[in-house]
C-alpha cells in the first residue's frame, strides 16, 4: 500500500507541468473573382448602360455571390468548431 500511494500521490517538487496550445486550423481565403468590365452612360443626370454592360453587370453579381457563399461557408465552419 505504501508503494501504491508513492506511484500515485503528487508530491510539489515532482510535478509536471507542460502547457500546450492547440489553435484552430483557419482556411485561407479564396481569391476574389475577377469581374467583367461594366460601363454606364452619363445622360440628363442619370446613369445608362447598354444590354451588353448590363449582361456583364449580373455577371458580376453571380460571381460576387459565389464569392460571399464561399466566405460564409468558411466563416459557419469556423463558427461550428469553436468550444
Amino acid at each position: 500500500m505504501l508503494s501504491l500511494m508513492s506511484l500515485t500521490g503528487c508530491t510539489q517538487g515532482n510535478q509536471i507541468v507542460k502547457t500546450e496550445y492547440i489553435r484552430q486550423e483557419i482556411p485561407s481565403i479564396p481569391a476574389p473573382p475577377e469581374y467583367y468590365p461594366v460601363s454606364f452612360i452619363g445622360r440628363d443626370e442619370y446613369y445608362c448602360i447598354d444590354a451588353e454592360n448590363a449582361k456583364n453587370l449580373l455577371k458580376n453579381r453571380e460571381l460576387y455571390k459565389g464569392y460571399e457563399e464561399e466566405l460564409k461557408g468558411i466563416l459557419n465552419q469556423l463558427k461550428g468548431s469553436m468550444p
